[in-house]
C-alpha cells in the first residue's frame, strides 16, 4: 500500500510487533476510495497500553531514524518520522469516558475495543501490515461502498463522549461527498447543544475545513437543517423566510442565495466567510413598499454580526478585518459609476489584496453581465496602473516643504495641508510641486 509501510512490515518480521501493527483510519479509507494519503496512524494490539510507544523506539532503533520519537506517556502514543512522513502509533486501547469533565480512562483493549472507541465505521477498517489483510470489525468498507457516514456503535455514545463528532460527521460528509445515515444524523440534532462544551478553537477548525471541501453546499445544508449553522449563527434561523430582492437577478431565497455566492468566490476560509455573512444582515433590515423589498444599509449590519461571530470563535485579528472589510464593502461596487479617484482611496486604505478580495466577493454576488465587466475593469486598473499603489509612497511636496513655504511649526495645520495634497492626488497622481502648491496656496 505504501513504501513506509512496506518498510516497517519488513524491519518488524519476526520481532513480537509481527500481527499486531495494524494501520488504520484515513489512510485505509482513503486506500478503499482510491485516494492517495500519507496519513499514517498504526494501532499495535495483545502488547498493554504502551505497544505502541514500544513500537515507536523499535522502528527508530532498527531503521536508524533521524529524530527521535515524540512520546505521550499519559495517552500512551508516540510519533516517528520515516522519509518525512509523520506515522503516529497508539497502542489498541478502551475507553471510559467521565462526562463531568469528559476526560477519558483509557486502559488496553483488544482490536474490537479500539474499533468501538472510534468515531465513524469508515474511519474503523484495520489493515494486518504483515499478512496484508484487511480487518473491519464495523462493516466500513460496506459503507464507503454505499458512501454511508455511521458511527460505529450507538451514536449518542459516541456523540456524547465527544461532540465535535457531529462536526466531524458533516465534514466527513462533505468532504468525501457522503450522506450521514439516519440514526447518526437524528443523534446528531440532538446532541447540537452539547456544542457549549467543546472549545471554540476545535469548532472553528471544524467549521473552515467544512468551508473549503469541494461539496460544502452538501455540508453548509448539513450544518443547516441539522440546527447546527443556527447555533453558531443565530440569523441565519431566519434566513428562509427572506426573500431576495425581486428582479431578475435574485430570484432566490436568501439561504440558496447565499450558497451560490458562496460557490463563485475562491475556496478559501476567507472568502468563503465573507460570502456566508455578506447578507445576513438582510434578516434585520427587510421593508416592503410599493416600489418592492428594500434592506437598506443591510451590509452594516452584516458586518458587525460576522464580526461578533469571528471573535467569538478566535480567528485571527487579520482574517476578522479582512472579511469584515468585504462584507461592509461589498454593496460599494453596485454603482457602475465608481470612479479611478475611489479605486485609488480605496488601494491607499485597504490596500491592493484587500480590495481586490472585495471585489472577488462583488463578483459573485453579481448576476448582471455589464456590472461583472465594470468589476473586471476596476480589477484590471488596480493591476496594471502603479499609480493605485505606488503614488503616495513619496508625496511631491512634504511636510518640512510646507512649514518651509508658509513659515509654519510641526501642528494640525501641516497635517491638514498634507491630506488636501493627498486627496488632489488620488484624482490626479501625476500632479507635480508646481501644481500642489496651488492647491495649497488656496487653502492656507
Amino acid at each position: 500500500m505504501n513504501t513506509i509501510i512496506n518498510k516497517i512490515k519488513n524491519v518488524i518480521k519476526g520481532s513480537k510487533f509481527e500481527n499486531r501493527a495494524y494501520v488504520v483510519g484515513g489512510f485505509v479509507r482513503d486506500h478503499f476510495m482510491g485516494l492517495g494519503s500519507n496519513d499514517i496512524d498504526i494501532v499495535v494490539t495483545d502488547l498493554d497500553i504502551n505497544g505502541g510507544i514500544e513500537l515507536a523506539l523499535f522502528l527508530y532503533n532498527v531503521l536508524n531514524l533521524d529524530h527521535f520519537p515524540v512520546i505521550y506517556p499519559r495517552f500512551g502514543t508516540a510519533q516517528i518520522l520515516i522519509d518525512g512522513t509523520e506515522v503516529e502509533i497508539v497502542g489498541s486501547r478502551k475507553e471510559i469516558y467521565n462526562f463531568k469533565n469528559r476526560k477519558p480512562v483509557v486502559i488496553a483493549g483488544t482490536l474490537e475495543d479500539d474499533a468501538n472507541r472510534r468515531d465513524f465505521t469508515i474511519n474503523s477498517i484495520f489493515y494486518n501490515i504483515s499478512q496484508d489483510l484487511f480487518v473491519d470489525p464495523k462493516n466500513g468498507i460496506e459503507d464507503i461502498r454505499k458512501k454511508l457516514i455511521r458511527t460505529t456503535s450507538d451514536s449518542k455514545t459516541i456523540f456524547a463522549e465527544d461532540p465535535l463528532r457531529i462536526l466531524r460527521a458533516i465534514r466527513f460528509s462533505s468532504q468525501l461527498n457522503f450522506e450521514i445515515e439516519d440514526d447518526t444524523f437524528n443523534a446528531i440534532v440532538e446532541f447540537v447543544p452539547w456544542l457549549k462544551n467543546i472549545s471554540r478553537e476545535r469548532i472553528r477548525d471544524e467549521f473552515n475545513n467544512i468551508l473549503v471541501t469541494n461539496n460544502f453546499s452538501k455540508g453548509i445544508n448539513y450544518l443547516k437543517v441539522s440546527g447546527i449553522l443556527s447555533y453558531l449563527i443565530p440569523e441565519i434561523s431566519k434566513f428562509d423566510s427572506v426573500q431576495n430582492e425581486t428582479s431578475q437577478y435574485h430570484t432566490k431565497n436568501l439561504f440558496n442565495h447565499t450558497l451560490e455566492v458562496m460557490s463563485e468566490v475562491p475556496p478559501t476560509v476567507e472568502h468563503r466567510l465573507a460570502a456566508l455573512f455578506h447578507d445576513v444582515g438582510k434578516v434585520n433590515t427587510m421593508t416592503v413598499d410599493e416600489k418592492g423589498v428594500h434592506f437598506y444599509n443591510h451590509q452594516f449590519y452584516s458586518m458587525e454580526i460576522v464580526k461578533r461571530f469571528m471573535t467569538e470563535y478566535k480567528y485571527t485579528n487579520d482574517q476578522i478585518e479582512m472579511v469584515k472589510n468585504s462584507v461592509m464593502m461589498h454593496m460599494n461596487f453596485l454603482d457602475n459609476t465608481v470612479t479611478e479617484k475611489t479605486i485609488r482611496k480605496m488601494v491607499d486604505k485597504y490596500g491592493k489584496e484587500q480590495v481586490l478580495f472585495f471585489i472577488d466577493l462583488a463578483f459573485a454576488d453579481s448576476k448582471n453581465i455589464e456590472h461583472k465587466k465594470v468589476l473586471q475593469s476596476i480589477v484590471d486598473f488596480i493591476n496594471t496602473n502603479q499609480n493605485t499603489v505606488e503614488f503616495l509612497k513619496r508625496l511631491p511636496v512634504n511636510g518640512d516643504m510646507i512649514m518651509k513655504r508658509y513659515n509654519l511649526k510641526p501642528s494640525k495645520k501641516v497635517g491638514e495641508l498634507l491630506n488636501i495634497e493627498k486627496e488632489y492626488l488620488f484624482e490626479f497622481p501625476e500632479a507635480n510641486e508646481m501644481e500642489i502648491y496651488q492647491i495649497l496656496d488656496k487653502n492656507v
